[in-house]
């Protein structure tokens, strides 16, 4: 292996800490999830695996969090119970930060991590 390769994957593997797990950066912010339409709704991830959505008419839902296989997947218990929907969960992401997913339906979605609630 040459100097350059071997300094490459040190900086890696002491960098990756640095990095937020992106779902610790929503405690106490807001997720924001907006589909191609340019409706959005107002997401509150809470530390014990339950989250609360602000709808774009205002109406609410809320339920259980999990991530696993490397994906973030909701349960749905409020106002009534809805399937386990699931979509690719992406690392590193902060306050600030915006990015592009797929949802469960396989919808284009925009999220992005605003400060505060």
């Amino acid at each position: 292996m040459n100097k350059r390769l071997i300094c490459g994957l040190a900086a890696l593997l002491f960098a990756a800490p640095a990095y937020a797990n992106t779902v610790d950066s929503t405690y106490g912010n807001t997720l924001i999830a907006t589909d191609a339409q340019g409706t959005s709704s107002a997401w509150f991830i809470e530390p014990d695996s339950t989250y609360k959505i602000t709808l774009a008419d205002g109406s609410k839902v809320g339920g259980v969090w999990s991530i696993a296989d490397d994906k973030f997947c909701t349960e749905q218990n409020s106002p009534a119970a809805a399937p386990k929907a699931c979509f690719d969960y992406v690392q590193g992401k902060n306050v600030g930060d915006s990015w592009s997913v797929k949802s469960a339906s396989g919808e284009a979605l925009t999220i992005s991590i605003k400060a505060g609630r």
